[in-house]
C-alpha cells in the first residue's frame, strides 16, 4: 500500500442544537412588613455547535433572552423589558504526548471564553485558562486561571421597596486561581483534592440599610478533599469542603465577611449493596453522615427577595452532626426507599441550622415506592 494510506485519518466530528422556548416568573411574597410582587415573560434562544477535529475540541454556544414585566405598575422591579446576550467559546487542546511513556506526559489544556451584554449598558467578560497533566498512571494534577467582569443582577439595580437596588453598581472584577490533583489506587479507590484563591472588586453587597452597595476588596480561599471506594459490594464516599472570606477594609460589610469564620463541611457515607432472599432482592443498605465542627455566620435569607447575602450581620450556626440511615430494595418491578434522617437529633445535638433563622427537621422517618412499567 502507498505511505499515504497507512496514515490515519482524522474525521472532523460536530454537532449542533438550537432550542427556543418562553418561560414565565411568578412570585408573590407577603408577610408583614415585607411583600414583593413579580411576574415577567421571557423569550430565549439557546444555539450551540460543538466541533471536534484532531487535538483541538470547541465549542460554540450563544444565549439571548427577551424579557417582559407583566405588572408594571405594581412590580418589585423598576425596570418593565430588558434583554441580554452571551456568546461564550470553549475549548480544550490535546498536544502530543510530552514523554514516550504511555501511561504519563498526557497533557490537556481547556479554555473558556464569554462575553455578556444587556440593554440597560452593562456588559461583562471571562475568561479562563487551564491545564491537565498526567504525571503517571495514577496521578494528574491540574491547574486553571480565571479572571473576569461580572454585571450587578437586574435585582441588585433596579428592585425597589423594603431592598432598594442601586442603579449606579459597577462590575464586579474576579480574579481567580486554583489547583487540584487526582489519585489512583487499583480500580477501586479515587481521591480528589483541589484549592483555590480569589479577589473580587467591588461586589455587590446588601447594607445593613437595606441599599446594595459595593466592596472595595474581598479575598476568598477554599478547599476541597474527596475520596471514594467503589466495588461490587462497597460504595464508600467522603468529602471535607473548606471556604473562608479575607478582607482588610474597615467598613461595616467587610468586616462582617472577614469575621464570619471558617466554614468546614465533612460529608461521609457507607453502603453495601448486593442480592439477598436468593437473589430475589436487590438491595442497598448504609448509612450517611454531615459534621460540621465549628460555628460560622451563614449568610442571610432575605424571602421577600428570594435572595441571599453573606455580609449582613447574621447569629452564629453553632457546630453539629447529622446522621441518617438508608434502604433501598428492588423486587421485580417495585423499588422500596426508607430513610431515617437526623437520628442523632436530641443525643448529640437538639437539632441544626445550616442557615440562621430555619432549623432542619428534627428526626423523621420517610417511606417511598417507585412502581417500574415495562413490555
Amino acid at each position: 500500500p502507498s505511505e499515504s494510506s497507512t496514515q490515519p485519518r482524522t474525521t472532523p466530528q460536530s454537532d449542533s442544537r438550537i432550542v427556543l422556548h418562553i418561560d414565565r416568573y411568578r412570585r408573590f411574597y407577603n408577610a408583614n412588613p415585607d411583600s414583593s410582587w413579580l411576574r415577567y415573560r421571557s423569550f430565549n434562544l439557546n444555539a450551540r455547535h460543538h466541533h471536534h477535529h484532531g487535538p483541538l475540541e470547541m465549542q460554540y454556544e450563544l444565549r439571548t433572552g427577551i424579557y417582559q414585566n407583566l405588572d408594571e405598575n405594581q412590580s418589585s422591579l423598576e425596570i418593565n423589558h430588558w434583554s441580554d446576550i452571551e456568546a461564550e467559546l470553549r475549548g480544550r487542546f490535546l498536544p502530543a504526548r510530552l514523554t514516550s511513556n504511555k501511561n504519563s506526559g498526557r497533557l490537556s489544556l481547556p479554555f473558556d471564553v464569554m462575553i455578556t451584554r444587556r440593554s440597560d449598558g452593562y456588559s461583562g467578560w471571562q475568561a479562563g485558562l487551564g491545564a491537565d497533566l498526567a504525571l503517571t498512571r495514577w496521578l494528574q494534577v491540574n491547574t486553571v486561571i480565571h479572571a473576569g467582569e461580572l454585571i450587578p443582577t437586574i435585582q441588585q439595580l433596579y428592585w425597589k421597596g423594603n431592598l432598594s437596588g442601586n442603579k449606579n453598581l459597577p462590575q464586579t472584577t474576579v480574579q481567580r486561581i486554583s489547583a487540584g490533583f487526582t489519585a489512583r489506587a487499583g480500580s477501586a479507590i479515587v481521591i480528589d483534592g483541589s484549592g483555590w484563591l480569589q479577589q473580587q472588586e467591588k461586589m455587590s453587597v446588601l447594607r445593613t440599610d437595606s441599599v446594595f452597595t459595593t466592596l472595595a476588596n474581598l479575598g476568598q480561599w477554599g478547599a476541597v478533599l474527596t475520596a471514594r471506594y467503589e466495588t461490587r459490594r462497597w460504595d464508600i464516599h467522603t468529602s471535607s469542603t473548606m471556604m473562608q472570606y479575607r478582607s482588610d477594609d474597615l467598613d461595616i460589610q467587610s468586616q462582617l465577611l472577614d469575621g464570619s469564620g471558617l466554614r468546614f463541611w465533612n460529608r461521609s457515607s457507607v453502603h453495601w449493596k448486593g442480592y439477598m432472599f436468593s437473589e430475589a432482592t436487590f438491595a442497598r443498605i448504609g448509612v450517611y453522615a454531615l459534621l460540621s465542627p465549628n460555628a460560622y455566620r451563614p449568610a442571610r435569607y432575605l424571602p421577600v427577595a428570594d435572595y441571599w447575602d453573606a455580609a449582613l450581620p447574621e447569629p452564629v450556626v453553632p457546630g453539629f452532626i447529622r446522621v441518617d440511615l438508608d434502604l433501598s430494595a428492588r423486587v421485580r418491578y417495585l423499588m422500596f426507599l426508607l430513610r431515617w434522617e437526623n437520628i442523632t437529633q436530641g443525643t448529640i445535638n437538639n437539632g441544626y441550622f445550616e442557615s440562621s433563622r430555619y432549623p432542619m427537621p428534627s428526626r423523621r422517618l420517610r417511606f417511598g415506592l417507585r412502581v417500574y412499567f415495562t413490555d
